[in-house]
């Protein structure tokens, strides 16, 4: 929020002489307060009524001929443009409080159509944050925020859309005071707008519960420059009042009020209001170089491996996840189109016009529950658009895993071929899953019914080697308990299911490795997965150095192909868990 070289265009930050030239030099200060603008001086005025007619009627215009305001600033790169400036213009036309703010009637308590003329109205006056807008003091006019966007220096596409995933179809006209309902691309901008300017997220079914760490990259907590200040003007006989008390200095947001790129991509990956809609094309680190090292290892598949199946399982805590993205066969080019676009459309690509949006139509109306991190989702993408979201469930992935090689009829499992499943995580698990077993008199026809994500505080870890033990149990074990415990297998004597781990990203980085509990937990967890699937021995306490995924961009994806290679080479039926 506070500035630290010239403005790149538009309005620059008033400055301590009272000059707003964006030629001045840096090493003069930028003002905090309208008393600093006008006076070189912080001190605090006996009068709270005293007014500067000449500033109050000018504004910034009056001290410098060569200047006019203008109403925005643009920053640098990918910032795009704000309408923030503090000590706001004075003129009521140009004061961003009266322009994009509405307050609540006095005599009206239900309606805002009030230009905000108090900074008590948008600021707490004990600690000079921005107030949160749902039921409080003041409402943002949409429509006069969607207008300054539409004017001006663009920052924004027509359109938004990647990856067969639209955004917003445009950037649309709002009817006054509307802020609520209306189409979906103005649901979207109204959401957008809440999250930049700061306004906070409510739980819908408690409204009185403010989210506010879903403001964008939070607040500051300091006030630039000193101690913050925002002062209540009370009513009085005096005419006309002061535009503000001249020594309010509220605390800047950090990094609000600025639209464009910047805040647009962190509002669609914005892990503070617990979402993920980055498209499955885009480069999303780690993700991207993942989707990469599996691309090439499938080609290598299909080349190398004609008379292999494979399946393509993803898992976190998902419940979209319960069944395979591609089911066992040989359909590669499904698969490589799974690792880039969303699940429904992979019978629809060759159609450039399916798309899908990804929040619910009633947006964040839909509440759907907290998770282990008491998270609010309230998306439709989740398991639809292939990114990173959620948490670690690999027993949900090994319980799909099992029904792909499953003979009943709807899956695909040759009997008497080899099985082997290879594990590809950036981490232990955090989430453990549910589901109900279904035993049958027929060999290979056991299977999982209604698999779920079960967020307990049980043992994850253990979880998940149960489920890996149910797929390499003898395949002539008796039915199986409640627990799934006892449940038949995969295996026979001459051809046991095979189980290999991949240890992927950050977490396993030599630099990093061992200073968390997570590190180790996720390595002990991944050894196990080879020790129950035989591929390392009783003694082992870390994975093959060739199944260890670190480095830089390019090392990862080649390390992945490696290790796919390596593992393939014994030429058994796959199925690739990630």
């Amino acid at each position: 929020g506070n500035p630290t070289s010239p403005s790149l265009a538009g309005d620059p930050w008033p400055r301590l002489n009272g000059n707003s030239s964006s030629t001045l030099n840096l090493n003069e200060g930028f003002a905090r307060t309208v008393q600093e603008y006008l006076n070189r001086m912080n001190t605090i005025q006996p009068n709270p009524h005293a007014r500067n007619a000449s500033f109050e009627d000018s504004g910034f215009d009056k001290r410098d001929s060569n200047y006019e305001f203008q109403g925005f600033t643009v920053g640098p790169g990918y910032y795009g443009k704000t309408f923030y400036l503090w000590p706001p213009d004075p003129r009521p036309a140009k004061d961003w409080r009266k322009k994009f703010f509405l307050v609540r009637g006095a005599n009206s308590p239900n309606s805002f159509n009030l230009s905000l003329s108090r900074n008590s109205s948008l600021w707490s006056t004990t600690d000079g944050i921005l107030l949160p807008a749902f039921g409080r003091t003041y409402q943002i006019n949409y429509e006069a925020v969607i207008n300054w966007i539409k004017s001006g220096p663009q920052v924004f596409p027509p359109n938004l859309r990647a990856g067969r995933v639209l955004y917003y179809s445009a950037i649309p006209d709002f009817p006054s005071n509307q802020s609520t309902g209306g189409s979906e691309d103005q649901k979207f901008w109204r959401a957008y707008i809440d999250y930049v300017i700061g306004v906070a997220f409510r739980d819908p079914n408690s409204p009185e519960i403010e989210l506010r760490d879903a403001w964008l990259y939070g607040t500051n907590t300091i006030p630039w420059g000193g101690n913050s200040r925002i002062t209540n003007l009370a009513a009085t006989t005096t005419s006309p009042l002061p535009y503000m008390h001249y020594n309010d200095n509220p605390v800047h947001p950090r990094l609000n009020f600025w639209f464009g790129p910047l805040s647009m991509l962190d509002f669609l990956s914005c892990y503070q209001t617990f979402h993920n809609w980055l498209p499955g094309t885009c480069h999303e680190s780690a993700t991207w170089q993942l989707k990469a090292g599996i691309q090439s290892s499938l080609t290598y598949l299909e080349k190398n491996h004609p008379n292999d199946q494979a399946a393509l399982i993803y898992f976190s805590s998902i419940n979209n996840y319960n069944s395979a993205r591609v089911k066992l066969g040989k359909d590669f080019t499904r698969m490589k189109n799974a690792l880039f676009y969303p699940f429904s459309l992979l019978d629809h690509l060759d159609n450039p016009n399916q798309e899908i949006r990804p929040y619910h139509a009633s947006f964040n109306a839909q509440y759907l529950g907290i998770d282990n991190y008491d998270m609010f989702f309230w998306d439709d993408s989740s398991g639809e658009i292939p990114n990173a979201a959620q948490g670690t469930c690999p027993q949900m992935g090994f319980m799909v895993a099992y029904n792909e090689f499953c003979s009943f009829a709807g899956f695909n499992g040759r009997q008497g071929a080899s099985k082997m499943v290879i594990l590809e995580t950036d981490g232990r698990p955090t989430s453990s899953a549910s589901a109900n077993f279904v035993a049958s008199n027929m060999p290979f026809h056991h299977r999982f019914q209604s698999i779920q994500s079960l967020n307990s505080n049980s043992d994850h870890s253990n979880n998940a080697l149960m489920a890996l033990r149910n797929l390499c149990n003898s395949a002539t074990r008796s039915q199986g308990n409640p627990a799934f415990g006892n449940s038949p297998g995969y295996s026979t004597t001459k051809s046991p299911v095979r189980a290999h781990a991949l240890a992927f990203g950050y977490l396993f980085e030599p630099s990093f490795f061992g200073q968390t509990p997570s590190s180790i937990e996720a390595m002990e967890f991944l050894v196990n997965v080879q020790k129950i699937g035989g591929t390392s021995r009783p003694s082992a306490t870390s994975l093959e150095d060739y199944k260890i995924i670190t480095g830089d961009f390019n090392s990862r994806i080649d390390k992945l192909r490696t290790a796919f290679e390596r593992i393939l080479q014994s030429g058994v039926q796959i199925t690739l868990i990630e």
